[in-house]
């Protein structure tokens, strides 16, 4: 009898010891389970794809920015960013599967063409009668919108506050004018030394194919959405000259390096070259040089200026035609990433960064940014008085480039190669 006592009430104390055990372990687990299952998506969780232009400063803070105010308006519905990889804004990838992605507004023609954009009717872009009209009439095929405006481009000329010609660099209006200040760049030095040459990017195939088609664009004198695309057997040897002329101021081996994104930009804010050619966005890689310099659009012509503006555009995936509610939040994803909150926030100054300066396409942009950036302010000086036309390439505009753009290399380049072998 006594022995029995006894070994009940261990047992007691056995259960006891390990009820205080289980108990705050199994309390552990539900509640790590709980919060494992609130950072799941849920398996009928609505998912918009969406492919972002991968060719600007930081495109992180867009990311950032767009994933927090779309998820102040639908925080049930998850976005999901493809890469690079995936999405290259429309140069070699097509979209597939992809519900929202920003493009390249030259191959405007081309997707549309191969069924890839949803049309879109006036009243369904926000605010349209706020974006620049060369912005708005680029988004446009056969009078159909097929893309909401969300960024623009220009090749641009910078040159420095304090050179000795800048009052004839500002009144040039021809490329030769502009060859006759900076000469040919002789130094094979990469990069070149201070006040010698012009910093210009001429090492990729599209890069070059699209200063050709600039270039004889500006030889008729005549705007058009649909370029004369000639066979690459029959190029322009005018054409070909003037770009010869571009290499010949950059200097053959400079003008071919490939480095990285905006690298010459960094060089000319450390004050090697005479001049620069690039984008708006290059001022972000100039350091504080950049309140030092001047610019303008980079004249191509010697008769005629056609200014063409590079358009990105933010299309809708045709595919979403069947599906009215996914177009639905996909039509105000796109609105959402081209608002004037958004693009504000995603391109000013972010994080200890400076802002990215690329070039908006919605006046009240301009307007907030320039409160505080005198540099917008001669942004939208100079967009504003360039009468800018939309850069397009037509319906074979991949095709073209994919035939086109090593045979405009190499004849670019062929007479630099016969100088460097004495053999002209």
């Amino acid at each position: 009898m006594g022995k029995r006592r006894k070994f009940s009430l261990g047992l007691l104390l056995f259960v006891f010891i390990g009820l205080l055990l289980f108990v705050p372990a199994s309390w552990a687990t539900t509640d790590q389970s709980k919060t494992l299952a609130s950072t799941k998506p849920r398996e009928n969780q609505e998912i918009i794809k969406v492919g972002l232009f991968p060719y600007v400063p930081r495109i992180e803070q867009f990311k950032d920015v767009i994933t927090q105010s779309w998820s102040e308006i639908e925080p049930n519905v998850k976005l999901e960013f493809v890469d690079e990889e995936q999405w290259d804004g429309g140069y070699k990838r097509d979209p597939d599967g992809i519900d929202v992605f920003v493009f390249d507004g030259i191959f405007l023609e081309y997707f549309v063409k191969n069924n890839y954009l949803a049309s879109l009717k006036s009243n369904e872009i926000d605010k349209d009668k706020d974006f620049l009209s060369y912005a708005l009439e680029g988004s446009q095929f056969n009078d159909i919108y097929y893309g909401i405006p969300q960024l623009g481009c220009t090749n641009l000329l910078f040159y420095r506050q304090n050179d000795a010609a800048k009052e004839k660099l500002a009144n040039a209006t021809t490329l030769t004018s502009v060859y006759e200040v900076i000469g040919n760049n002789p130094s094979s030095e990469v990069p070149p030394p201070s006040g010698e040459g012009l910093l210009i990017d001429l090492s990729g195939g599209t890069t070059c194919a699209c200063y050709y088609v600039d270039i004889a664009m500006d030889l008729t004198g005549q705007y058009t959405t649909n370029p004369d695309l000639p066979d690459p057997e029959h190029l322009s040897s005018e054409a070909i000259e003037t770009l010869r002329q571009l290499v010949s101021m950059a200097g053959p081996t400079q003008a071919q390096y490939e480095g990285d994104s905006y690298e010459r930009e960094t060089w000319f804010g450390k004050n090697h070259g005479r001049a620069n050619v690039g984008f708006t966005e290059g001022m972000s890689a100039m350091g504080q040089t950049r309140q030092d310099i001047e610019f303008k659009v980079m004249p191509l012509g010697n008769e005629h200026n056609i200014n063409l503006f590079y358009v990105d555009l933010i299309g809708l995936n045709h595919d979403l035609e069947s599906n009215p509610k996914r177009k639905s939040l996909a039509l105000k994803l796109a609105n959402l990433m081209s608002s004037r909150e958004v693009m504000v926030k995603s391109i000013k100054a972010y994080k200890g960064e400076p802002p990215q300066y690329l070039m908006p396409v919605r006046l009240t942009v301009f307007n907030t940014l320039k409160e505080t950036d005198p540099l917008y302010d001669k942004m939208y000086q100079l967009v504003s008085s360039s009468d800018p036309k939309a850069f397009r390439l037509g319906e074979n505009s991949r095709e073209w480039l994919q035939k086109a753009k090593r045979k405009i290399q190499q004849q670019i380049y062929e007479q630099a190669k016969l100088l460097e072998e004495g053999k002209i």
